[in-house]
This record gives C-alpha cells, structure tokens and sequence, in this order.
C-alpha cells in the first residue's frame, strides 16, 4: 500500500473513532424565586446517539453572591421536590431505576449548610439507557432561601454541576467512564412578588375595556338616509 493511501486510511480512521467517541452533557436549567419562596432546577443530560449511561452520581453546588447571602438546597423527602425526578416519566431512568419510589441523595455543608447535594442512581436492569441528543431529565433540586442569610430582591446564584469533584461519574454497563462536560450553571434570580398595586391597575383597565366596549355595542347606528341628503 502506497504510504500516502495508508496515512489517508488512518487519518480516515481516527476521524472514525473520534466520532463515535461516546461523549455526555450536563447542563442546569434557571429559575427565580420571590424572597421567602422557592424554587426548582433540573439537571438535565444530553448524549451524542452513542453513549448508553447505565449509573451516575452526581454532586451539585450552590454558589452565593457577595455578603454572604445563600440558597439552600431543600432535603429529599415527603413535601420536597428534590428527587423529584424519581416520579417523573421523563426522567432518564423512568421505569428502570434503582431508587425508584424512594430517596437518591442527600445534602451536606460544604462549607455552608445545605449548599451541597450529592445523589445518584442506576439502571435496574443492568443494561444502560441510551442517552437522547436532546437535554433529558436527570435530577430534580428545590432551592430556597437561607434562614440566617436571606437572599433579597436582585441577588443571583449559580447551581454548579462538580464534574471535577471524585463522587461525580457516568459510567456505562461495562462500568466504563463516559467522557463528560458541563455545558454551564444554571442561574436563580430572586425578583419580587407580584405587586397589589399593579394587579389593581390590570383590573381597574379590565373593567375600563369591558364598559367601553359594552357602550360601543348599545350605541345607536347612525341615520344613513340623513348622511345621502
């Protein structure tokens, strides 16, 4: 074989094998909260039509704003929303998952209380799920504000998916890693609640339109034989 053939074919090759490279992506979606309320986010994943994720952990950071103002994640259990994923149809391990029906993480303090959620879960029957090229369902976290640090109107907060941090890995049924990268944080923002005073006015107008309209509908046509004259 000429040796320029042979270097096309394993150029050819290479580029091959990089494109069925499996490969994941973790991205976080945003919300708001109004101060004293909460607020959920979903980690979701997204494959490349070729990576089939049978078990993850995962650990998820809350990070604060300048003055110490904090979210909290709020602790899986009966009236959370975290773990929420779990009975949810469009999670990723719907009707295949380890902890279906139960708990799949917890929270810790590192270093701020509740900042933290650590979890995970795994297909029960041991075979994988291939991972949609659309973003999919993969943890459910509620957020509210710190009781001792209360966030106030304007404050914004990331939700940091930790690839780097050693709890956190995909892994297919081989129990093989699954390259992995963090599309970016998910942002809360806290904005005020709506105003009485605004929804007032949005009434007080309704009813302006209303009589308006009702007095267009009575008002009398006019008299066309006096318009020809």
């Amino acid at each position: 074989m000429a040796p320029r053939v042979l270097s096309i074919l394993v150029l050819f090759l290479g580029l091959v094998a990089a494109t069925a490279r499996a490969e994941l992506i973790v991205s976080v979606t945003d919300a708001t909260l109004t101060p004293g309320g909460s607020a959920v986010v979903d980690v979701l994943v997204a494959g490349d039509g070729v990576a089939a994720l049978d078990l993850f952990s995962i650990v998820v950071r809350l990070e604060g704003v300048p003055g110490g103002r904090r979210l909290v994640f709020v602790a899986p259990g009966p009236g959370s929303q975290t773990d929420g994923q779990l009975s949810d149809p469009s999670y990723l391990f719907a009707g295949d998952s380890v902890f279906a029906g139960g708990i799949a993480g917890t929270l810790a303090d590192e270093p701020n209380p509740s900042d933290t959620y650590i979890g995970g879960d795994g297909t029960l029957s041991g075979s994988g799920v291939l991972v949609p090229m659309t973003p999919t369902l993969l943890t459910r976290l509620q957020l509210t504000g710190s009781m001792a640090d209360t966030p106030i109107i304007g404050d914004r907060f990331r939700v940091v998916v930790d690839l780097l941090d050693a709890r956190s890995s995909f892994l297919d049924a081989a129990l093989d890693p699954i390259p992995i990268r963090f599309a970016g944080p998910g942002i809360v923002s806290v904005v005020p609640e709506p105003s009485g005073l605004a929804l007032l006015s949005a009434g007080l107008a309704a009813v302006g339109l209303a009589a308006r309209r009702e007095a267009r509908v009575r008002r009398p046509a006019p008299d066309r034989s006096r318009l020809r004259s």
